[in-house]
């Protein structure tokens, strides 16, 4: 209950416009339900409809309206029932997230994907790679920690696991303390490519330099 309400949270501190969509949805679901219940008893009998009965049909409306909005603008969030859903009888682990456990590789393609991607400063990037890298490489697969990735190639690959029979269901961003801020345009581009894609993001702390 607590993980849906952190992120529900922290999407309407970062989309104040998200939380207004849903208010919207709750009013128009409820008007929506009860004009069509009132247009009904018109044609079918002349005896107006019971106050509590149009009360009912805006309760049910409104939770109707608000429900489909907050799936279409925060069901992408995680936590709650969809991870459980998704989790299956898979075991879950230390974060509540299933434990993928799979000896075929065409098999783990089908799970919904949790990605690790760690952004980094120049200075931090030319200390990992040595001197080697290219200047716009400033990104990391977590996989593969010491190959430094372009944007360009982070977000064609990102792409080529959004593809059936893969789904991307997660990225979290791993930061550290000489790491870019999230919120600089080159955290932004991971976030914006995420969030049209409906892609959870989370942001972690890098656990040693």
């Amino acid at each position: 209950m607590i993980a849906p309400l952190a992120s529900f949270l922290t999407e309407s501190l970062r989309h104040p416009e998200k939380p207004l969509a849903l208010v919207g949805g709750i009013a128009l679901g409820a008007f929506v339900l009860n004009q069509f219940a009132v247009f009904l008893m018109g044609k079918l009998t002349e005896k107006p409809m019971p106050a509590w009965f149009g009360r009912f049909l805006r309760a049910v409306g409104g939770a109707t309206g608000g429900y489909i909005i907050y799936m279409m603008l925060f069901g992408g969030t995680g936590g709650g029932t969809g991870e459980g859903n998704l989790a299956g009888n898979k075991p879950m682990g230390s974060n509540n997230l299933p434990v993928e456990i799979s000896s075929d590789k065409s098999a783990d393609l089908l799970q919904p994907a949790i990605i690790k991607v760690r952004v980094l400063t120049d200075p931090k990037a030319r200390e990992i790679s040595k001197g080697q890298t290219e200047a716009k490489s400033h990104y990391i697969l977590m996989e593969s920690p010491q190959n430094l990735i372009s944007l360009e190639d982070l977000l064609k690959e990102l792409e080529a696991r959004q593809k059936p029979p893969s789904k991307i269901r997660k990225i979290q961003i791993i930061l550290g303390k000489q790491d870019p801020d999230k919120d600089t345009p080159r955290v932004q581009r991971i976030t914006d490519w995420a969030e049209a894609k409906n892609i959870a993001i989370d942001f972690l702390p890098l656990e040693s330099e």
